[in-house]
Parts: structure tokens; C-alpha cells; sequence
């Protein structure tokens, strides 16, 4: 089990509650959504003043090495409820099940 991440949210993560808790039972995989590099993120990380060094490395550690995507599920969410069209934002098969399972239709 793994908990999927944005770097956004992983920078503030000590203020969810029972965060220690969290990482106990699924290790996060760090998505890019707003640092391009790790350095970015390490750095993001060091000015929460809160993480030890070693805690930093370990976001590090989780952090995948992927580009930042320039769309959010509010977006892709928005676009659905209006009918419009995600297929350049979604893979085929997320839309699939997506739309089979009509997700986000007349969600107000």
C-alpha cells in the first residue's frame, strides 16, 4: 500500500492529522505538481522548519521523477460536469471508467 502524494501537499504533510500514522502504513510516492526539481522540493521542505534532515531525505527518497502536468482534477472534474471533452487530459482507460461509472455527471 502506498499513499500518492502532490509535493504540495507533501511539504505541509505534518499537519494532517495522525500524519506519523499515516506514513506508518503506506510509504507516500511523491508526485511533481508544483516543484520541477528535487532540489526544489528538498528546499520547500527545509524552509517548513520542521523535518529533520533525515525526514527530508526520505521525501526525497519518495519523490518520482516525473514532469509536472499543467492540469488538475478540478479541471478535468469542471470539464466532465459540462460535458466537454478530457481526452488529451486523461488516459483512455481512466476515462473509461470515468464515464462507465458516471463519475463527476450532474455533480453540483
Amino acid at each position: 500500500l502506498r499513499l500518492l502524494i502532490g509535493d504540495d501537499q507533501a511539504v505541509p504533510f505534518h499537519r494532517w492529522k495522525d500524519w506519523e500514522s499515516i506514513l506508518e502504513l503506506a510509504e507516500p510516492l511523491v508526485l511533481p505538481r508544483r516543484y520541477e526539481t528535487e532540489a526544489d522540493f528538498l528546499e520547500a521542505l527545509r524552509q517548513e522548519s520542521v523535518w529533520s534532515n533525515e525526514q527530508i531525505a526520505d521525501w526525497g527518497r519518495w519523490r518520482l521523477d516525473l514532469p509536472i502536468m499543467e492540469v488538475e482534477a478540478t479541471i478535468i472534474r469542471q470539464r466532465l460536469e459540462r460535458g466537454e471533452e478530457v481526452d488529451q487530459l486523461v488516459d483512455a482507460e481512466v476515462l473509461r471508467y470515468l464515464r462507465e461509472h458516471a463519475l463527476y455527471e450532474g455533480v453540483d
